[in-house]
């Protein structure tokens, strides 16, 4: 039996290579670059990562996040190394961000997100801390210079506390995402500078620390944020919140107010506020810094996202004997624009 001998040239195999070898090559590369529609299933798994925890200001545009949105949001922080996620409030004067309750009055308006945060959060294993009602007066009303009329307004805001959290408690306290309290109002070194208002807020502090230990829920901790404005001394500042948390466990989180252009303060000096809190407050208790990864546009302030976040002035607050344990970037908002432009850009560093 005959066969016929075939002979294979250069033109040949030039050709084969065209037709098969050339699309398996490309193919091969735009896989290993991540390229096509699963560029957001990427693997961005960070460890000993920056950050831990993150912020989250609920506002009604977000009702136009998906729910299958907030799921993959949830798993890129999970994979980010984020531990934690603070919602800074769930009811912001009329507006409430729980579930969603057909009893409210027609001049107010009504948000899930809460309920839709919580629902990720336990299914990729993150804990939640539940900020209260956020009273947008609140700067306004504290400005007084009458002692009476601040302690009765404090007063009152308890009650609004009380009310936020027992609501709160009911639906998410046993969940198993629920991981403490976060308190709205945000201290700092202007309005509470001197001992008088300090002796007053220590005892609304004190009380309003009560009120969530005595709630019927698993047991939370509560976290409390400060900024700074150059009011006081470093030194000062740090006696403020040794005396502040002398009687009732708050876990104070600093905001290291880098995104803040208006204020006096240097981004060297900052960093002696930070040191002061960290020094002030026992070894033994917990601390945070919330690292601010956003930057103030214009002289009336609005926020913006800071490409240039965690710079070398923020890390080196981390620098320190009494190490903060919570190091949480504001706000989530940020980290997911512009196609995850910040949280890609941060998983990159952490990855090399």
């Amino acid at each position: 039996m005959m066969t016929t001998q075939h002979t294979y040239d250069w033109n040949y195999f030039s050709k084969l290579a065209k037709k098969i070898l050339m699309p398996l090559l490309i193919l091969s590369i735009a896989l290993s670059l991540g390229c096509g529609k699963e560029e957001s299933n990427v693997n961005m798994k960070v460890k000993n990562g920056v950050l831990n925890g993150v912020f989250y200001q609920p506002q009604g545009r977000d009702l136009k996040i998906s729910s299958s949105e907030w799921d993959r949001r949830l798993k890129l922080l999970k994979d980010a190394g984020v531990e934690t996620i603070y919602i800074q409030w769930t009811k912001y004067e009329l507006c409430v961000f729980e579930e969603g309750d057909d009893r409210l009055v027609k001049d107010t308006c009504s948000y899930p997100l809460t309920k839709i945060v919580m629902k990720y959060a336990k299914k990729h294993k993150l804990k939640v801390v539940l900020g209260l009602f956020s009273d947008t007066n609140y700067f306004t009303e504290i400005q007084t210079q009458n002692e009476m009329f601040l302690t009765e307004y404090l007063s009152k805001l308890r009650i609004r506390y009380k009310i936020s959290a027992e609501s709160l408690a009911k639906t998410f306290g046993t969940s198993s995402a629920f991981a403490g309290w976060y308190l709205p109002e945000e201290i700092d070194d202007l309005h509470w500078n001197t001992l008088n208002r300090q002796v007053i807020l220590k005892e609304h502090l004190d009380k309003t620390y009560a009120i969530l230990n005595n709630l019927k829920s698993k047991s939370a901790k509560v976290y409390i944020s400060s900024f700074f404005s150059a009011n006081t001394t470093p030194n000062y500042y740090g006696k403020m919140w040794s005396f502040l948390t002398r009687t009732s466990p708050f876990v104070v989180l600093v905001q290291d107010t880098a995104g803040i252009t208006s204020t006096p303060v240097s981004a060297e000096n900052k960093i002696l506020f930070i040191q002061a809190v960290s020094s002030a407050i026992p070894a033994n208790k917990e601390w945070g810094v919330i690292f601010e990864i956003f930057q103030q546009d214009g002289i009336n302030f609005r926020a913006a996202r800071n490409d240039k976040f965690l710079t070398k002035h923020q890390i080196k607050a981390l620098d320190l004997k009494h190490k903060p344990t919570y190091k949480i970037a504001f706000s989530l908002r940020y980290l997911f624009e512009d196609n995850d432009r910040l949280l890609k850009e941060y998983v990159r560093r952490n990855q090399q």
